[in-house]
């Protein structure tokens, strides 16, 4: 396997790198999206399964931990559609970002455009907003599910 390596030019193994980068980089933004759409899933479900507890009269005494968890339910499911609508935002400033890269291409451009700066800049908070929304979707989420899970122990114990 090292003979092969040793013949592979510079180039090559660069074009090797970028493939992967590209492969990888479309794996990281497929489960970013599988993640965000598995959890909304899942916290509408937990709202329902809340609702259904809510109106359990056993549960009566917990009732105050149930409004709380289905509060941080509802936030999540509501961040959740924010990732949602912020990850649209960030593919349609991309595609307008490769749009100008290619006019600055065609110009012959030695510097990127003013616009490409400001798009790259601009996506780059989007994508850090995007990352910063799941961990709340996903930690509400969690808390919220916790929080039904010990009042019921609590209320059927």
């Amino acid at each position: 396997m090292k003979v092969l390596e040793a013949n592979i030019s510079r180039e090559e193994k660069i074009k090797s790198f970028n493939k992967r980068i590209v492969r990888w980089d479309a794996y990281r933004v497929n489960f970013l999206s599988f993640i965000i759409n598995l959890i909304l899933t899942l916290t509408g479900g937990s709202l329902i399964f809340w609702y259904s507890v809510l109106k359990d009269e056993r549960a009566y005494f917990c009732n105050l931990w149930l409004l709380i968890s289905g509060m941080l339910l509802a936030l999540s499911f509501f961040f959740g559609i924010a990732t949602m609508l912020n990850r649209l935002c960030d593919f349609r400033l991309t595609v307008k970002k490769i749009r100008f890269e290619k006019v600055d291409f065609q110009r012959n451009a030695i510097q990127p455009s003013r616009q490409v700066k400001e798009l790259k800049r601009r996506t780059k908070e989007i994508g850090d907003r995007t990352y910063l929304l799941l961990c709340f979707q996903v930690g509400l989420f969690a808390i919220g599910n916790m929080i039904i899970f010990l009042s019921i122990l609590t209320a059927y114990n």
